[in-house]
């Protein structure tokens, strides 16, 4: 067995999607449409964006068998100093990954370059990146320079796509290198978890490992949390909008389980509020001065304006950036 680049960031994510995904993957949800595109997206990205790179030699697998065969072509090119290397495989000690960019620097060294789609680098970019930095160290080689490749948002699209002007580059060799001495014990940790014959608790209030920084990822387990369990109770604690891990973890150490119980004492905003209220009562709530007041401030003719929304790391036409929202629209007019 090897924990991958990926298997790591589950990990990440919370124990119990790194132990599923090893030993029970069939619980696990497949791609949805929508994180099918984002991941065309950054594949579309990753086209231009290895265009930044000249004299590189581009790897890659579209097979099992190719995959398997990754790590030994990686090593050959690397033993005849091939200046760039793209999406080479290494692996050792069962960690293993997909390097975007490996970039020699000189006889043991070499730089480590990510390509992402965002518009600038991440926390959670660092953790994959000591991860990766990580495999090359054990292999004997030194890291030099580390940084993420990303989207230029002050592009904009003016005929073909200029790779140079749509990427950026930021270093981050500092902070991935400072995550070092903890991916290291955190590699421990998942080999621990991959070890238990059962499964780790699958409670969304675990995500985040000892030493990581929240990167938001508790909506990504939380998600995964109601997907395992379909039978859960619709007024369950976990179907209260907008809360946290730190939340749920107090509902859960005084027992608390149905919204109905949670005291309204607690630290709540006003829709989260209003969602308990409304689920002891099991009625409607509707502010109908509230909704009174808006229609009669309203002044005819009205225009209505309707989208479809799209996101794309690449413009689509001349005189557009990256599209984190922006779409087709429809107008509409009401006399």
């Amino acid at each position: 067995m090897t924990i991958s680049k990926s298997d790591y960031m589950l990990f990440l994510r919370h124990p119990a999607w790194l132990w599923l995904k090893k030993h029970q993957p069939e619980r696990l949800p497949q791609p949805d449409a929508n994180l099918q595109a984002v991941f065309d997206t950054g594949h579309l990205f990753e086209v231009y964006a290895e265009q930044l790179f000249d004299n590189s030699v581009k790897l890659g697998f579209s097979g099992y068998e190719q995959y398997l065969s990754l790590p030994s072509k990686t090593e050959t090119l690397l033993e005849q100093h091939t200046p760039v290397i793209l999406q080479g495989r290494l692996e050792v000690d069962g960690l293993t990954c997909i390097f975007d960019v490996l970039q020699r620097f000189d006889e043991q060294t070499l730089n480590l370059i990510e390509i992402k789609s965002s518009t600038k680098a991440k926390d959670e970019h660092f953790y994959d990146l000591a991860f990766q930095a990580l495999t090359l160290e054990r292999l004997g080689w030194r890291v030099g320079e580390i940084s993420i490749v990303h989207v230029n948002n002050d592009y904009v699209r003016q005929g073909e796509i200029d790779p140079q002007q749509l990427c950026a580059r930021t270093e981050v060799t500092k902070e991935v290198k400072a995550l070092l001495p903890t991916t290291k014990k955190l590699v421990e940790q998942a080999w621990a978890v991959l070890e238990q014959e059962q499964a780790p608790s699958f409670s969304p209030t675990l995500v985040n490992q000892e030493g990581v920084k929240d990167t938001n990822w508790f909506k990504d387990w939380l998600n995964i949390y109601k997907h395992l369990h379909p039978d859960l109770d619709a007024y369950s604690i976990y179907h209260l909008a907008g809360a946290n891990k730190d939340l749920l973890s107090e509902f859960e150490e005084q027992g608390i389980q149905l919204l109905a119980d949670i005291p309204l004492a607690t630290k709540l905003n006003s829709k989260q509020i209003a969602q308990i209220e409304t689920t002891r009562s099991g009625e409607r709530s509707i502010n109908q001065p509230a909704i009174k007041e808006f229609l009669d401030s309203l002044q005819y003719p009205l225009y209505f304006f309707d989208y479809e929304t799209l996101s794309s790391a690449i413009p689509f036409f001349d005189g557009m950036k990256t599209l984190s929202g922006l779409s087709l629209s429809v107008f509409a007019t009401c006399n």
